[in-house]
């Protein structure tokens, strides 16, 4: 880092060089079922 608290070059390709080996991809979203939406009883 900088005296400015800035990322130098060396440290900015570094860190592009760790993220471009890896790739993710967003989990689908579900909804809640009818067995979590509304319980027909407690258990205690």
């Amino acid at each position: 880092m900088t005296n400015g608290f800035q990322l130098n070059e060396r440290a900015k390709r570094w860190i592009h060089g760790i993220k471009s080996a890896f790739s993710a991809n967003p989990l689908p979203m579900t909804e809640a079922g009818p067995m979590l939406a509304d319980p027909a009883f407690k258990i205690m």
